[in-house]
């Protein structure tokens, strides 16, 4: 008289071990491309908000302001014609 024994085989439990292992891997590769969308959109809307700011300085002075290459002359010249007062002394 064979016994049964109750539980899972070895294999039963490998092949659940393994099925587990693969839809982890589909669901952190599935978190990775979604972190990667936020980002990239995250990053556009920023440059986005830039834009418009940029814009509305532009109608606002008729001019952009200085970029990085402009010298100290160029950057002073610009912030005195919108704010005289601004490079006095601290009155």
């Amino acid at each position: 008289m064979a016994s049964k024994r109750a539980g899972f085989t070895l294999v039963e439990l490998l092949i659940v071990i393994a099925i587990i292992a693969l839809l982890a891997g589909i669901t952190l590769v599935a978190l990775q491309s979604a972190r990667l969308f936020v980002g990239s959109a995250t990053a556009r809307h920023r440059l986005d908000d830039l834009s418009q700011a940029l814009e509305i300085y532009k109608q606002k002075y008729g001019e952009y302001p200085p970029d990085c290459c402009a010298t100290d002359a160029e950057i002073q010249r610009h912030i005195l014609k919108r704010w005289p007062n601004a490079l006095k002394g601290g009155n």
